[in-house]
């Protein structure tokens, strides 16, 4: 599970440096496919980075937990962007995509940090004790 979650956390960042590299005003439609294509991946990622956590069984369920959390987040946000109105069609159906992609990517600022510092913790602890996993 945990090689499937890093083959679409890969695609994620690598879509994330194409939002970088052509932003909504210079090139709309390729702007618009990478935020779609790395909301997905990243939907994808974090379902299998939760049920590789709930596998394992050295590291604590909470962390599942947070994956599953921001999915209910991240999924609706999906939905809008697939089937919300369209951002070129006025000035509030583009406010309401910009909004909640901002709401999302903020989102996944958090829950990776929480990810992040979690293993932290756990390896700091578990290096006496030869490692985490």
């Amino acid at each position: 599970m945990a090689v499937f979650a890093t083959f679409f956390g890969i695609i994620a960042g690598a879509c994330y440096i194409g939002l970088s590299w052509l932003p909504y005003d210079v090139a709309f439609w390729e702007h618009r496919y990478f935020v779609q294509a790395g909301f997905i991946s990243f939907l994808l990622m974090s379902l299998f980075y939760a049920i590789a956590i709930f596998q394992e069984e050295k590291y604590p369920n909470k962390y599942g937990w947070a994956f599953l959390i921001f999915m209910m987040i991240l999924f609706p946000q999906i939905l809008v962007m697939i089937y919300g109105p369209r951002s070129w069609t006025s000035p509030d159906a583009l406010l309401l995509q910009a909004t909640s992609q901002k709401v999302v990517v903020y989102s996944q600022i958090l829950c990776l940090l929480y990810q992040a510092v979690g293993l932290w913790k756990l390896e700091t602890r578990s290096t006496t004790r030869g490692g985490l996993l």
